[in-house]
């Protein structure tokens, strides 16, 4: 079947539900229009008029001899007779319209005037009306939603997209984004302290068991990755030292105690008073003990750290000369000179350096060549080995630095109009068009197929095809050299002979 196009919207009439070519007249259901096929005659007086009989429904301007200058007609199906002055005429001017596409919503599949929501068929708008006579508005779609419950957060009270963070009032889901103009991500794990998302803090892994919050501080700790973090008081392990120092210090005071007691029970024994003074001498001499043996465990705390620090340099300088040593194994020479790979084709040049014995060899496309300098397409402009951007044939690097070739290609443009835009506007135009945004491989092709021209204007484009692809949108890029195929409709009377 043929392809048909409303002339008013260029709408493809084939796609409608229930249109067919043959029976002379269609109401395009994007944009109210009455079309009349080329074989109907649209009578003397009323032009783009459609006669119907009021009795069988019958299209009276098909029928053999029909004019509607004559006032009146008898249907020749059923014998009725209709009147065919300007009185008779019911007007079918739509009443809706689409705010945002302008398109008539009456003759919308489905739509109803008594539905306060509906979707525009052509642009695909959700619109709302409150009452049966009113227009339809565009209902703005929210800008953000909820990516837990899908509710708009726009409404939400106090909500501002520049915020990182926020609390869904709808279904309580913390979010996360980094710009007012990104989507909001679901946070999986939430401080219980200051409610700050823990998934976006720096080094934060899900699986470990215990994690400080790098917002307020506070430590947290949970069992399982899926568990909810809980809030540890920071001081329990402190508390802890403290009480093993405490019972430290009831066992000295103990042992004190003791000793004392063990002098005092001099006098009971004897009555010189130079044993208790003896005694009293033996409890301050395990007092200064016990204090002295506090304060010289200090010292040893602090030399084990130094030997910590010490030990930790040693294994970084270890580890900085083993690599140093594995760097110098890996040397290899390139075997050629920048000079003679600059200018190659840079598949070659891919392969050569491979050989030699890069293993980490990429290549960098710049497509900013015209079509007149399509024969420097694919060469090479630059190569980087590591930090050198020129070599000679003995230059040895490490096989694994990186290798990054550079080369040119032919720009690319990005074609002005959509291919549904090409369809049913003037071929002149659109070659003009491609030609102005730097396409220059255009062929035309004709099609000799219009009658009268009452559906199909004369130079009208049927399809632009660019490198087989039928269907584009506008903006999309293609190659300087793509091939367009344009083909329009002209008269059957202009086709050479």
């Amino acid at each position: 079947m043929d392809e048909y196009f409303c002339p008013k919207c260029g709408a493809i009439l084939n796609d409608q539900y229930g249109f067919d070519p043959n029976g002379g007249t269609w109401r395009c259901t994007e944009c109210g229009e009455l079309l009349m096929d080329d074989d109907v005659y649209n009578g003397d007086s009323f032009e783009g008029v459609a006669w119907y009989c009021d009795n069988c429904g019958a299209l009276l301007n098909r029928q053999s001899g029909f004019s509607d200058s004559y006032g009146s007609w008898t249907c020749t199906e059923c014998g009725h007779r209709n009147g065919t002055t300007e009185s008779d005429i019911i007007s079918e001017d739509p009443e809706f319209e689409c705010p945002n596409c302008g398109v008539a919503l009456d003759f919308q599949p489905g739509f109803n005037r008594y539905d306060d929501d509906w979707e525009c068929t052509a642009c695909g708008s959700h619109l709302h009306h409150s009452y049966s006579s009113d227009q339809h508005s565009v209902v703005e779609e929210p800008k953000h939603k909820c990516p837990n419950c899908g509710a708009g957060l726009d409404d939400q009270w106090c909500f501002a997209d520049y915020q990182n963070n926020w609390k869904c009032t709808e279904c309580g889901a913390h979010l996360h984004h980094s710009y007012s103009d990104d989507e909001y991500t679901v946070m999986k794990h939430i401080c219980p302290n200051c409610d700050a998302p823990l998934d976006i803090q720096w080094g934060f892994n899900e699986y470990d068991d215990d994690w400080e919050c790098t917002e307020c501080g506070a430590h947290l700790h949970h069992d399982y990755s899926d568990d909810e973090y809980e809030e540890v008081d920071s001081d329990s392990s402190s508390d802890d030292d403290d009480d093993e120092d405490e019972s430290d210090d009831s066992s000295d005071s103990y042992s004190s105690g003791y000793s004392y007691s063990s002098s005092s029970s001099a006098p009971y024994n004897s009555s010189n008073n130079k044993s208790n003074g003896y005694s009293s001498g033996q409890n301050y001499s395990s007092s200064h003990t016990s204090s002295a043996n506090t304060y010289s465990s200090k010292p040893k705390k602090k030399a084990n750290w130094k030997l910590r620090i010490i030990g930790t340099l040693f294994l970084i300088v270890a580890v900085i000369i083993a690599a140093g040593y594995y760097e110098i194994k890996l040397l290899i020479p390139v075997g050629h000179a920048s000079t003679d790979l600059v200018g190659r084709d840079y598949e070659y040049v891919v392969d050569t350096l491979k050989e030699a014995g890069f293993s980490s060899v990429t290549s960098t496309e710049i497509a900013d060549l015209p079509l007149s300098k399509i024969s420097e397409e694919n060469k090479v402009d630059a190569i980087k080995i590591g930090f050198a951007d020129e070599f000679i044939v003995t230059s040895k690097y490490p096989s694994n630095f990186p290798v990054v070739i550079t080369y040119h290609t032919l720009e690319k443009y990005a074609v002005p109009m959509s291919s549904k835009e090409a369809k049913g506007a003037n071929y002149k135009d659109v070659v003009d068009r491609f030609k102005d945004a730097g396409f220059e491989n255009i062929t035309l092709e004709v099609e000799y197929d219009i009658i009268t021209g009452w559906m199909t204007d004369d130079g009208e484009v049927k399809s632009v095809v660019i490198n087989d692809d039928k269907k584009f949108s506008s903006g999309k890029e293609y190659r300087a050299d793509a091939e367009i195929v344009i083909t329009y409709h002209t008269y059957r009377s202009n086709k050479p002979k």
